[in-house]
């Protein structure tokens, strides 16, 4: 009887670490998920807006945007309104086409609570509608193939490490050539105008230095070359992506 009870009682000292053991590798298991969980960041930097037939633009975009942060959110919505009401904080509008999109008040209301990146005239015309600046009626085609640009100093980038002149697009002859569809546009803002105390220039054309393809004024960031990133080269490329993070990161 007393070698039945102690082989009853050790049976269950076996169960009860058997028991603990599991817990233990259990725990052990799910710790690298809760980890990859709390790097990965809570909300959207960023939501995309594009037409259906503007998608092949804004789709490179992401790559760009993410750079090596391979958790790195970003958000598309197939229309406007949903991309307002979106959880992300900056809107980036893709809109090559200069016929104005049809904006109620509710929407212009939204959009300016909203930080903003547009692309092409499209997005002029937009932020025209919000009573800035920068307006199709200040700025000015340069047709499908985009001039080399240099960089100035400005409110959002400070002093850039370097003024030398850097083309839009890649070398190669295919992406040169550019797209007839894609009009490449600048504002038109010489250093000394009015308007250069208003709105915040971060790039200039070199061949004529009175226009401005990346320009900022309050939280609205806008780029005048509607190209697909895909084309853009490697100098064009980190511009954007710095200019993008650092109005995410603006007051």
């Amino acid at each position: 009887m007393r070698s039945n009870l102690f082989l009853t009682r050790s049976n269950v000292s076996l169960i009860s670490l058997s028991i603990v053991c599991a817990m233990f590798s259990s725990t052990a298991v799910a710790d690298p998920a809760v980890t990859q969980t709390k790097t990965r960041p809570a909300n959207a930097k960023f939501v995309v807006f594009s037409a259906d037939e503007d998608t092949e633009l804004a789709a490179p975009l992401f790559k760009i945007l993410r750079g090596k942060d391979k958790f790195e959110r970003i958000l598309k919505a197939n229309s406007l309104k949903k991309a307002v009401a979106s959880e992300a904080d900056v809107l980036i509008l893709v809109l090559p086409r200069a016929t104005p999109l049809e904006l109620d008040s509710s929407i212009i209301q939204a959009l300016k609570k909203k930080k903003l990146i547009g692309f092409g005239a499209g997005a002029a015309s937009l932020f025209g509608s919000l009573g800035l600046e920068i307006q199709p009626k200040a700025c000015e085609s340069f047709g499908p193939a985009p001039p080399d640009i240099f960089m100035t100093r400005s409110t959002l980038l400070g002093n850039p490490k370097s003024t030398a002149a850097f083309p839009i697009l890649m070398p190669d002859a295919a992406a040169a050539r550019g797209d007839a569809k894609l009009n490449s546009t600048a504002m038109f803002i010489p250093p000394d105008s009015p308007e250069a105390s208003i709105v915040d220039v971060i790039a200039r054309c070199t061949g004529d230095s009175n226009y401005a393809p990346i320009v900022r004024q309050k939280n609205c960031l806008w780029f005048g070359i509607p190209h697909p990133a895909s084309r853009w080269s490697e100098a064009y490329s980190g511009l954007v992506r710095d200019a993008c993070r650092a109005l995410h990161e603006a007051d």
